[in-house]
């Protein structure tokens, strides 16, 4: 069935705002994925809707190792077949951006966790800190912030 361009452009629109409005992660990675594959848009239009979806799904992401090269997010972009490479490219660059403004704000979090440890506590926080510092990077941190002095703090 052929769609006229009033329902074609009420179909994707449906759908775009569907993944824009969505607030749940797991609905937006299986129903919206479903809802894209099922339609009956033009390839390229699908592609456009996919790219969104992923673009939302990295929006979202609170866990920074999934957003590190080869890991989540890396792969399932690298194996995407509903993306173009440009697309692809232009992901990996938000993830990327992704990865550095959340270690950025993990490693503030940390650096005023810190002052805030009670004797009482200090082994159990120890540990918890020491946890999420394994998580930084360097590279991903802005030029005043050091994994090696947060570390020496704690």
């Amino acid at each position: 069935m052929i769609f006229n361009s009033v329902d074609y452009i009420a179909e994707f629109n449906r759908i775009q705002q569907g993944i824009q409005d969505e607030t749940e992660i797991e609905r937006l990675r299986d129903f919206w994925f479903s809802e894209i594959t099922k339609s009956k848009l033009e390839n390229n239009d699908k592609q456009k809707l996919n790219e969104l979806k992923e673009e939302y799904e990295i929006h979202e992401e609170k866990e920074i190792p999934n957003l590190e090269i080869n890991r989540c997010w890396f792969r399932e972009i690298r194996n995407s077949r509903n993306l173009y490479e440009e697309q692809k490219i232009a992901l990996n660059i938000q993830c990327n951006k992704k990865l550095k403004a959340l270690s950025n704000e993990k490693y503030d979090k940390i650096n005023e966790e810190i002052p805030k440890i009670e004797t009482a506590n200090l082994l159990n926080n120890k540990h918890h800190i020491d946890i999420m510092i394994r998580e930084l990077k360097n590279e991903n941190l802005k030029d005043n912030k050091d994994v090696v002095t947060l570390q020496q703090k704690r």
